[in-house]
C-alpha cells in the first residue's frame, strides 16, 4: 500500500469515528457509541498491521490518547447491553457524565495524535501484508488446537476483528481469498458467548428476566463455538 493510499484511509476512519463520537455526545444514542467503538477498532488494527509489516515508529502507541478514551467507553457500553437485556436495571448516566468529562481532558491530545500519525505513516509492500495475514491464521490455528481459556477465547475474537477490520482495504491489492462470511460467524458467535459471560459475572444464578433457555447457556454457547471453529484454517483459507 503506497502512503498516500494508506494517509487517505486513515483520514476517512478518522473522520467517521469523529462523527459518530460528536453523534453520540449530543444524542446519546448507543448505536453511535457502537459505531464510535467500531471505528477506534478499525483504526487500531490498520496501525497494528503497519507497525508488525512495515518500519513504523510505533503508531499504535502514538494511538494511546483515543485507546484510552475507548477504554473508558466498556463500562458505558455495558450498561447499555444490560439496559437492553434488562430494561432500566442500569442508568448509564453517571458513566456518561465521567465520559463527557473525559472527552473535553483528552480533546488536544486527540487532535496531537492525529497529526503525529499522519507524519509518521509510510508505505508497505504487498508481500509483507499478505505474511501478516498467514500467519495470525496459523497463529489463531494453534491456538485453537488447545484448551481455550476465558481469555483465550476473548483475545481469539480480538485477532479475527483484526483481520476483518484490515480485509476490504487490503483485498484489492492482494491476491488474498478469505471466506469473511465465516469469519464473521465466528466473531459474532464469540461475541454472543461473552455478552451471557459479562451478565453471568455480574448476576450469578440469580439473573433477572433474562432468557434461561439451554441454548444460551454458557456451555451451550462455548459448545458451538468449538463446533464452528474446527478446521478453521481450512475454512476461512481459500487461497
Amino acid at each position: 500500500m503506497k502512503k498516500k493510499a494508506a494517509l487517505k484511509y486513515l483520514k476517512k476512519e478518522w473522520k467517521v469515528m469523529r462523527v459518530h463520537l460528536q453523534s453520540f455526545l449530543k444524542k446519546e444514542e448507543q448505536e453511535d457509541l457502537h459505531r464510535f467503538r467500531i471505528q477506534a477498532k478499525r483504526i487500531e488494527a490498520f496501525l497494528m498491521l503497519l507497525d508488525q509489516v512495515g518500519h513504523h515508529s510505533k503508531l499504535v502507541k502514538c494511538f494511546s490518547p483515543v485507546k484510552k478514551m475507548f477504554k473508558k467507553t466498556g463500562a458505558l457500553r455495558n450498561r447499555y447491553i444490560i439496559n437492553e437485556l434488562i430494561p432500566g436495571y442500569f442508568s448509564p448516566k453517571k458513566s456518561l457524565r465521567k465520559f463527557r468529562s473525559l472527552v473535553v481532558r483528552y480533546r488536544k491530545r486527540i487532535k496531537k495524535a492525529r497529526l503525529k500519525l499522519l507524519r509518521k505513516i509510510r508505505p508497505v509492500k504487498r508481500a509483507q501484508i499478505f505474511c501478516f495475514y498467514q500467519d495470525h491464521l496459523q497463529q489463531i490455528t494453534r491456538s485453537l488446537n488447545g484448551i481455550i481459556s476465558d481469555d483465550g477465547l476473548h483475545e481469539f475474537r480480538k485477532q479475527i476483528k483484526v483481520l476483518l477490520y484490515n480485509y476490504k482495504p487490503f483485498c484489492e491489492k492482494l491476491d488474498l481469498h478469505l471466506d469473511v462470511d465465516y469469519l464473521e460467524k465466528v466473531e459474532e458467535a464469540i461475541g454472543r458467548w461473552h455478552d451471557q459471560l459479562m451478565i453471568s459475572s455480574l448476576f450469578g444464578k440469580n439473573v433477572p428476566i433474562v432468557s434461561h433457555s439451554e441454548d444460551d447457556s454458557l456451555e451451550k454457547l462455548r459448545s458451538n463455538i468449538i463446533d464452528l471453529t474446527h478446521n478453521f484454517y481450512q475454512r476461512v483459507n481459500h487461497n
